[in-house]
């Protein structure tokens, strides 16, 4: 495998790229909006993925679902993660996130975001991480 091959679970460091993973923390339960993450991608990377971990359950909440990804498509980087019970989630794989080969490229700096599914929640706490390749300073 050339080192510029990159695979869905990891990326092969060489020629300078390596992958970038950055984690959101969710210290309060999501409000059923659309919620901003605080992390701004820069432009020009490519998510090679993203996963939630789910400190403490969501219980309470009617659906216990959080789609996740930029500003332009919600739900673009996993749809329906389920969060009713403790552990690392990948849920489905959304549009823009790869399958086989490259995901999609940003444009000018996307901002993450997230939201949970509906409006009742009280328990859920957790880490949101998206793991990205920065092609802009390359």
């Amino acid at each position: 495998m050339a080192n510029s091959q990159l695979t869905r679970n990891r990326a092969l460091v060489g020629g300078g790229f390596g992958a970038t993973v950055r984690r959101i923390r969710v210290g309060a339960a999501p409000d059923g909006s659309e919620q901003a993450s605080g992390l701004t991608l820069p432009a020009r990377c490519v998510v090679l993925g993203a996963w939630v971990d789910v400190r403490v359950a969501e219980a309470t909440g009617t659906g216990k679902t959080m789609v996740i990804g930029p500003t332009s498509d919600p739900n673009g980087y996993l749809t329906a993660v389920d969060v009713s019970s403790v552990g690392v989630k990948n849920a489905t794989v959304g549009a823009l996130l790869p399958t086989t080969g490259a995901g999609d490229v940003t444009g000018a700096g996307e901002n993450v975001v997230f939201t949970a599914s509906n409006n009742d929640w009280v328990e859920f706490r957790g880490d949101i991480y998206v793991m990205y390749l920065n092609l802009s300073n390359k």
